[in-house]
């Protein structure tokens, strides 16, 4: 993978798994860091190509340096994190600690991200469906298939015209 910031678009278009090689490498990087970043050691000792002969070449990472570079390459989408101080209040139980820090991204800026990234235009749905099994039964899955889009279609429809 080319490591320079001028071939990143590029990158990002040819690779589903930007900034990671492919799927096992984004699957173990994502092990990794979620719902909890594991430590430097832990990193090191079960990703790390060389110190692991079980991984397959270029599904684990060169170095705890290489995958921290990665993950930090995934930081820009979206806008930046904000943080704010998160008090417990008077009826908060004991063991809830006084203050915890709080992290946080602007919704708008989240939002337009998502929905202006082409890889995901395909999987967007603009306006409600009605949606039937086999038998001719209504399937309710999603909020573009249920009855309240199709209400609120209505009512938008009513209000502008």
């Amino acid at each position: 993978m080319n490591d320079s910031r001028e071939a990143e678009p590029e990158a990002r278009e040819a690779n589903d798994y930007w900034p990671f090689e492919n799927l096992d490498q984004y699957n173990l990087a994502k092990f990794l860091s979620y719902p909890k970043m594991k430590s430097d050691r832990i990193i090191k000792s079960s990703a790390v190509e060389r110190h692991c002969s079980w991984i397959k070449e270029g599904c684990g990472f060169r170095s705890v340096k290489d995958f921290k570079r990665r993950i930090n390459l995934l930081e820009p989408k979206g806008g930046e994190w904000f943080s704010a101080p998160l008090m417990a209040t008077e009826e908060a139980y004991s063991w809830v600690p006084a203050t915890r820090q709080f992290y946080f991204k602007n919704t708008m800026t989240v939002l337009k991200d998502v929905v202006g990234d082409p890889k995901l235009a395909q999987y967007m749905k603009w306006v409600p469906q009605r949606l039937y099994d086999e038998s001719g039964r209504r399937v309710y899955t999603d909020i573009w298939n249920g009855d309240w889009w199709w209400r609120l279609q209505v009512n938008s429809i009513q209000v502008c015209c």
